[in-house]
Order: C-alpha cells, then sequence, then structure tokens
C-alpha cells in the first residue's frame, strides 16, 4: 500500500499536543544545584610522566639531578621527582592503571572488529589486576559506553560481548569505501580505454590521405570525420570529470566521518579528568587516516581537479590547495605559514586532520597515552593503508605510547604496555611562567648508561576553567551514571539564528518514587574548556505512571560539545546524569543536512519555560522501537551557505522491510536570509505496519546531489 502526505516546514520545535490534564506545577528558575564538583583554589602543578628504559637496577633509583627538563623550550631547573618504578622488571606496576578500550567502529573492518575482540579478552587477565580499572566504549553511529572504569574482569568481559552482538555497533564503511576505490577505478579504465580508442582512430583517419591533395571532397570527408572523433574525446572527457568530482565527494564524505569520530574521542579524553594516572587509551582501528579521502583524490589522473581543505586560526582562515598528480599532492598554505613553535591544529580547526590535532592536544591536557593497536592484523601494502599506519603511529608518538601494527600477538602488547608503564617518574613543576591551555614542546634527556626516557612530545597547562570542565564531566561520566532508563538526554536541531544552531535540548525520567514528588532537572553545555549552565527547573506532579519531560532552547556554536544532563529526585535524593556528545557542523560552502530527529507524542509533564503541559512529543533513539496507534515526526534540519542563491530541491523517501510504503511531495527551498530551515514530515496514526524503516533526505540543485542524510528506526507489532 502506497501512501501519499503533505510536509510541513517549520522553524520552531515539533510538538503534537493533545487534551489531557492532570496537577503539575513547574517551579520558578532556580540556580543550578549545587553537586559538589567545586574545585578548591590552590596550587596547580604541570606534570610529565616519563617512561624509562634500561637495566632496571639503574632506572629504579633516578633522582632528579639525572633529568634535563625543557618546556616550550624553556630548561626547568626546580622540579619535584615522583618514582614509580618497580625494583625488578616483573611488570609489576607501580599503582594501579585506568585502561579504555575503544572501538572505533567505523574504521575497523569485519575482520578487524573480530580480532580487536579476541585481543581485548586476551589482554583483560594480564591487564586487569592489582586495582586496575578497564571501561569498554564502542563508537559506531552512536558512542555507547558499555562499561565504566571497573576493577573487575568479568564486567569487562560481559561489556565485550553485549558489544559483540549489538547490532548498532557494527559499521559497514571500511566495505563501502573498497566499493567507493573500485567504482572510481572503473570510471578511469574507461575513460583510459575510450581515449586509447580515440587516439588510433584519428591516428588511422590521418594516415588513410586521399591520393590527390587536391581532392577537395576527399579531404572534406575526412575533416569531417575527424572532427567527430574529437567530438567524442569531449564526452571522454566528461566522464573524467565526473569521477574527479566522484573522488572529491567520497573524500570529502570520508573527512567529515573521521571528524565526528575524532571528535567523540576528544569528548571522552576530557573525562579523564580527576582520574590518577597512569592512563591508557587502547584505541582499535584499521582504517582511520588523519589526512581522512585523500586516497581517493590521488586516484584521479593529473590534472583532473584541484580541491582545498580549510583550516581556521586564530580567526584567520587559510587554505591548503592540491592538485591530483597520481600518488602526489602538492600542498601549500595560501596564508601565512605556521609559526615556529606552534600545534599544528592550535587554535579553531576544521576537516579531520584539525579534529585529530585536537586528540593530540586533549591527550596532552589529561596525560594520556594511545596504545593504537590496527586490529585487522597484516593486510597488502596500500598507500590509502600506509595512511592509516602512520596515523596510529603518530597518534601513539605525540602522546608517549606505542602502536600496534601488522598483527601484533596480544600476548606481547600487554606485555610491552606494562614494561611500559612498570618503570615511570612523574616530574610535577610550577606552571606560572607558561601559557595555558596551548601545547608546549617536551624534551626529557635521563643521564645513565644504557637508559633512554620516553615521553609525551607536547604538554598542557590547563587553566582553572579547563580543569574544572574536566572534573565536571569526568565526575557526571561516573559518579552519577545513570541506570539504564533512569534518564534520557537527547538535543533536537530547530534553526540557526545570529550564526549559532538552536536546538531543543530534551531531557526525560520516570515518575517520581512518590505520588506528591518531585525532580529537580537542569545541565551543563561544555564546549572546550567553557562551560554554560542549563537554568534548573523543579517539576512537581501528582501522578505516577508518565514521564516527567524538561525541555530547553539553547543556542551552539559550531563544533563539537557535551550536553550534561543532571536530575535529582527529591524524595530519595537520587542523582542521575547523562553525557551527550553532539557535534554542529561549520557552515561553509556547501549544504549540509543535520541529524534527523523522530518524535512521537506522549502523555507526560511537560516544562519549557515558564509553560508546563500535559502532553507532548519526545525525541526517539534508534535504539527505541516506535509505536504505530500514534503520529510519528521525523524533523531534519536543511542548512546551505550564506553565498547560496539557487534554488534547492529537497525528496524525501520512506522504504523499509514492512507492507506500508510512504512517498512525500518535493520541497523546494529559496535561500534567503535564513541559512537553515527544518523540514518535517509528520505520518498520521496506524499508517505504518511493524518492522524496519529507513528515512532519506535528499538536497539536489539540478542533476547535483548536494547532500544527504538517513535515519533508521524499528516500528513495533500492535498489541491486540
Amino acid at each position: 500500500m502506497a501512501t501519499h502526505f503533505a510536509a510541513a516546514r517549520v522553524l520552531g520545535c515539533v510538538a503534537l499536543c493533545a487534551a489531557f490534564s492532570f496537577a503539575l506545577a513547574g517551579t520558578e528558575e532556580q540556580k543550578p544545584k549545587d553537586l559538589g564538583l567545586v574545585e578548591k583554589t590552590g596550587a596547580h602543578l604541570g606534570q610529565l610522566e616519563i617512561t624509562v628504559t634500561g637495566p632496571r637496577d639503574i632506572a629504579s633509583r633516578l633522582t632528579a639531578a639525572d633529568f634535563e627538563v625543557q618546556v616550550g623550550k624553556r630548561s626547568i631547573e626546580t622540579f619535584h621527582l615522583d618514582s614509580m618504578c618497580a625494583a625488578d622488571s616483573s611488570s609489576t606496576l607501580a599503582r594501579p592503571a585506568n585502561y579504555l578500550f575503544y572501538f572505533d567502529q567505523q574504521h575497523l573492518t569485519p575482520t578487524g572488529r573480530r580480532r580487536a575482540l579476541d585481543v581485548v579478552r586476551e589482554m583483560i587477565p594480564r591487564l586487569i589486576l592489582d586495582g586496575s580499572r578497564g571501561m569498554v566504549v564502542s563508537s559506531a553511529r552512536t558512542l555507547k559506553v558499555f562499561t565504566q572504569f571497573t576493577p573487575r574482569a568479568e564486567l569487562i568481559l560481559k561489556a565485550l560481548r553485549d558489544m559483540e552482538v549489538d547490532p548498532d555497533q557494527v559499521d559497514a564503511s571500511p566495505l563501502r569505501e573498497e566499493g567507493r576505490v573500485d567504482e572510481i577505478e572503473s570510471d578511469i579504465e574507461r575513460e583510459d580505454a575510450d581515449q586509447k580508442a580515440e587516439h588510433r582512430r584519428v591516428g588511422a583517419l590521418q594516415l588513410d590521405l586521399p591520393d590527390s591533395c587536391t581532392d577537395t571532397r576527399a579531404n572534406n570527408k575526412r575533416d569531417q570525420e575527424i572532427r567527430s572523433v574529437t567530438g567524442s574525446s569531449q564526452s571522454s572527457s566528461f566522464r573524467a570529470s565526473a569521477a574527479a568530482i566522484l573522488a572529491q565527494q567520497f573524500e570529502q564524505d570520508e573527512m567529515a566521518a573521521a571528524r565526528e569520530d575524532l571528535l567523540r574521542v576528544v569528548g571522552l579524553l576530557r573525562r579523564f579528568g580527576g582520574i590518577e594516572s597512569p592512563k591508557v587509551f587502547l584505541y582499535f582501528a584499521d582504517t582511520m587516516r588523519r589526512n581522512a579521502g585523500e586516497h581517493f583524490v590521488k586516484m584521479v589522473p593529473p590534472g583532473a581537479f584541484s580541491f582545498a581543505r580549510t583550516i581556521t586560526r586564530k580567526g584567520a582562515v587559510q587554505q591548503v590547495s592540491a592538485v591530483s598528480d597520481r600518488g602526489a599532492l602538492d600542498s601549500r598554505w595560501s596564508g601565512a605559514e605556521p609559526t615556529e613553535g606552534r600545534w599544528p591544529g592550535e587554535g579553531k580547526t576544521t576537516g579531520s586532520e584539525g579534529a585529530f590535532d585536537e586528540v593530540l592536544a586533549e591527550a596532552a591536557a589529561q596525560n594520556v597515552r594511545f596504545y593504537p593497536v590496527q586490529a585487522e592484523g597484516l593486510t597488502f601494502s596500500s598507500s590509502r593503508g600506509q595512511d592509516a599506519q602512520d596515523t596510529l603511529a603518530t597518534l601513539a608518538l605525540e602522546t608517549g605510547g606505542k602502536a600496534f601494527l601488522n598483527g601484533i600477538p596480544a600476548d606481547q602488547m600487554a606485555g610491552d604496555i606494562l614494561t611500559d608503564l612498570s618503570c615511570t617518574y612523574m616530574i610535577s613543576f610550577d606552571p606560572t611562567a607558561f601559557p595555558m591551555d596551548r601545547p608546549l614542546p617536551v624534551q626529557v634527556r635521563v643521564h645513565g648508561k644504557r637508559l633512554s626516557a620516553h615521553v609525551q612530545r607536547k604538554v598542557v597547562i590547563q587553566s582553572e576553567s579547563a580543569r574544572r570542565t574536566s572534573r565536571l564531566l569526568a565526575a557526571y561520566a561516573g559518579t552519577h551514571k545513570a541506570d539504564a532508563g533512569a534518564i534520557t538526554a537527547t538535543v533536537v536541531p530547530t534553526g540557526f539564528v545570529d550564526g549559532a544552531f538552536v536546538g531543543l535540548v530534551q531531557v526525560i525520567v520516570p515518575s517520581p518514587s512518590e505520588k506528591a514528588g518531585s525532580w529537580e532537572i537542569g545541565g551543563t553545555i561544555v564546549s572546550g574548556n567553557t562551560a554554560r549552565e542549563i537554568a534548573t527547573r523543579m517539576i512537581t506532579t501528582n501522578m505516577a505512571g508518565i514521564p516527567v519531560v524538561f525541555e530547553a532552547e539553547e543556542t551552539f556554536p559550531a563544533g563539537h560539545q557535551e550536553v550534561v544532563a543532571v536530575a535529582r529526585e527529591t524524595s530519595t535524593d537520587t542523582v542521575v546524569s547523562q553525557v551527550v556528545d553532539v557535534t554542529w557542523p561549520e557552515i561553509g560552502a556547501s549544504t549540509t543536512i543535520l541529524p534527523i530527529a523522530v518524535m512521537q507524542p506522549v502523555n507526560g509533564a511537560f516544562v519549557r519555560g515558564d509553560a508546563t503541559r500535559a502532553h507532548g512529543s519526545v525525541a526517539r533513539s534508534e535504539s527505541e522501537a516506535l509505536r504505530a496507534d500514534v503520529p510519528t515526526a521525523l524533523v531534519g534540519l536543511v542548512c546551505w551557505s550564506e553565498r547560496e542563491t539557487a534554488s534547492l530541491h529537497v525528496e524525501r523517501s520512506l522504504r523499509g522491510d514492512a507492507e506500508t510504503t510512504l512517498s512525500f511531495p518535493a520541497l523546494d527551498l529559496e535561500p534567503g536570509n535564513d541559512r537553515c530551515t527544518q523540514v518535517r514530515d509528520v505520518i498520521p496514526a496506524g499508517t505504518l505496519g511493524s518492522g524496519w524503516f529507513r528515512y532519506s533526505i535528499v538536497v539536489t540543485q539540478g542533476q547535483e546531489e548536494l547532500a544527504k542524510t538517513e535515519r533508521n528506526f524499528v516500528v513495533q507489532a500492535t498489541s491486540k
């Protein structure tokens, strides 16, 4: 059955309201509740964690006089030295370690995913001992924490089992990459074959001269045939140009995906605040590249096209231009060269390179070592494979860790990590003379026969606000971690005003445990080293069995932010929280579609600002099954360049394995002073059958596809 529905476009938030009443009270806005996360004023020291290798009997007896330390090209003469070096070489740690096992599913091949799980299972018995803790995180379409830091090996192994069978934590991106490579190669091969055939035909026509040069009719006929061949070569050139455009599109897609993944890593690193060293980030990936997508561009023949990557630093825009040259890119700065001693990505950056630099900077700030693992093991050599290995190697080198490439056995990896951590020294120094919140180069030398020192290449002296932000995220991610279903937080993009995105923050908690109970709900928005509060509200109900929904419209700059949602049930003083990672795109020269929200109406206690209501719509995650007997709203936000003047054509489609299929009328958007518009399709109750669906939004201009995004959801069978 095919059904046709009209679409509604709105600039505000979605609300599907109906009559339903009970007593509901929202108090005046209050100052956010102090949950004990205030940092006391005091001395904060700069710290360097150093691994010393060499004869253990010598390495374990070093003093401050045995070290030469330089930070930001300034020698440090006075510092405090703490030894965490075991006297023997049995890999016994002087203090427990914290291990984060991170599975980058969008950059793990199927083979890599299986081996990564096997590797971690083998490493757990050696690493999780004597108080050391492990945490399991997986990043696919969504980021999911399967267990917080725990010293219990059985809980970590259970988390791995849960992740292994979770359908939402499987990603086919590496397989799509192979298909895209094949697609470009086929295009290039066809173009090469066409060109060779054209050259042969032109040569034959030029050799097939008439017997008499004065034979005008024969000469004219030959010239017409040559012109005909020349015309066909223009068609071949068009195909080559199409291949170049395809390569550029794939490059942009891969760069955007890599940037989002890397910014998720940045968000996790910020939650290491307050956790004691050693801190180890075991990063499992096969195809992550800091120069994401560049390998597509390198495939295109010389001179096919040029492209640009823009990096914004300190408010100034600089551009790296490159021309495809079969394996080599000619890159240059169109602005001033970076000054000596600056971090490659200092300031606000865009693209995967900028996000990679943010990872390095945050690792330096939190004193976290990366031990990246190329999970799929030994592979055939290629330029894109080498780019991935170089990225993992750089990640380890810059943070003082070690990269495991080409199928290193799990036992050897665990042994190398323990060896590194079993002989470390912590150098603490007065940071007063150093700039805050920027990476500074580090050099450490150790005196002693056959001794060497290994340390991260950069250190960041955090300001008070940066430390407070890290402690906030760490505390909420750990101490107040919600049980399943205790709290749900989402951010629904709704518009773009005065250079910033507008989003509806929605926090949902269950009914209070007592009939006349209440919830105190609020939160914090963290952006970089700054944090701002979401005004706290008290919501009281006299009815059980309904959700309590707190809503607030907030503005967000482009880039990565964390929304920390906090709720306290007043009758039991129970505090729950959830941290939501959100990445808002840069609206530059391209058209963008923000993630699609799926919303359904519910009866509940809703509060937004001074308004209260007994009915509203809540956003559903991909893991939540939708009801078929209530309306469903599919909401997307389409944004465009400020220089865009031509009409944009928007099409939406809904496909799935259920019997019902839907079609929606196309929309033509006329860009004006606004930069974004919300597109909403409402599906009446009782229309969708049970099963799996995929909703797509595609924006085109003429024959060119400018942007596309999709959202999957499942509709549960209606109970009879």
